[in-house]
């Protein structure tokens, strides 16, 4: 999860930092509110965060690269084009602009 902590800050340019939090606290959290008209998808995303929390999906293969015929993009690819993240990271550099202020955000 650094590694997109990581993605996150450099597309946003501050700082992010990355909070451990317990898997099914996440599910409760975030999964079930966003997803309760959709008790089935629900039910997939939870088993794939309850996978990645506990270790799986680490191994990296080809398989992608083979179906696409080209490398896959990154998630800061995407980050860097999702219209409203680059929304955030202009009205971030535009407001860091206007104070002056220079350096990270305290968080």
């Amino acid at each position: 999860m650094h590694g997109f902590a990581e993605d996150f800050g450099a597309v946003l340019g501050r700082q992010v930092t990355s909070v451990p939090e317990e898997v099914e606290t996440w599910n409760e959290t975030y999964v079930d509110p966003a997803l309760a008209e959709f008790p089935h998808t629900a039910e997939h995303i939870k088993t794939l965060a309850r996978l990645i929390g506990g270790g799986g999906y680490r191994g990296v293969t080809d398989q992608l690269e083979t179906l696409l015929g080209r490398a896959p993009k990154t998630v800061r690819w995407a980050l860097q084009n999702h219209p409203r993240i680059q929304k955030l990271a202009t009205g971030r550099v535009a407001e860091r602009s206007n104070r002056g202020h220079e350096g990270g955000d305290e968080m």
